[in-house]
């Protein structure tokens, strides 16, 4: 409650986790790397994250609020860093599983430096499958706009491409892909944003340009009012669930660094 207070979140903001947790991330060449805020700073690829404590257990109310929900939502965010970490505790990818609620993917529509170089749309699910142990995932919401040259190059100048929708594997994965287009006349890619600020920003750009992530996810929860959604990742998107009715908001326990 005092975490949705201080958040001024409509709903519940719950962490899936009451205890402190710290995320290690093994790569490909057995290099391992202790700290969130580290992972995505070598740049090799990831082959998996994990805590250090293998004994964490989920918040009860966390679970339950899976079980309960009639819509699970998936990033935008860093993949390994942030929407994965929910993952590895055993009770919520059971739950996830279990759940009759619909699990949306929101796919960033560029790669991260240090964490999804060279990844497709069907590999930021398969990371996603294989972190919880099943296979979960029903939806994926991507980015069916072009980005303009100088834009892409900008991303390029940071080793950051447009991530492939490979639709076929996406399908044979029993995934169904909802592509929405962006307006044309108002679209967010002739200005990029900088995470959470309104500023642009040539040293730093957003893998998942907020704003139009959120309206990704804002036109999809449309057919959702007044139902129980869950948002599960470690940054709560205020704009996305606001006045849904009893929308619920998961957020993960923040780690220590």
């Amino acid at each position: 409650q005092k975490l949705s207070e201080v958040l001024k979140v409509r709903g519940r903001v719950l962490p899936v986790c009451n205890t402190p947790l710290c995320l290690c991330a093994e790569y490909d060449d057995g290099t391992i790397i202790q700290g969130e805020s580290l992972i995505p700073t070598i740049e090799k690829k990831i082959k998996r994250v994990y805590y250090t404590k293998e004994d964490a257990r989920a918040l009860d109310e966390a679970v339950e609020a899976i079980m309960e929900a009639d819509l699970v939502l998936l990033g935008p965010g860093s993949l390994y860093t942030s929407i994965i970490p929910n993952l590895l505790l055993v009770e919520i990818s059971e739950a996830l599983v279990k759940t009759s609620a619909e699990c949306v993917y929101c796919c960033n529509i560029m790669t991260q430096p240090g964490e999804t170089t060279g990844y497709s749309a069907s590999d930021h699910v398969l990371a996603l499958h294989e972190h919880a142990g099943h296979a979960f995932i029903d939806k994926i919401i991507v980015n069916d706009e072009e980005i303009d040259d100088e834009t892409y190059e900008r991303y390029c100048d940071q080793h950051s491409d447009v991530v492939l929708i490979d639709e076929k594997k996406l399908h044979k994965m029993n995934i169904e892909v909802i592509e929405i287009k962006n307006n044309k006349e108002n679209s967010i890619f002739c200005g990029t944003l900088h995470y959470e600020t309104k500023e642009l920003d040539d040293t730093h750009l957003s893998h998942y340009p907020q704003e139009v992530q959120e309206k990704y996810m804002r036109e999809y929860v449309q057919q959702f009012d007044n139902k129980k959604i869950i948002c599960v990742c470690n940054r709560c998107l205020k704009g996305i669930l606001l006045g849904k009715g009893n929308g619920i908001h998961l957020l993960e326990l923040l780690f220590n660094k």
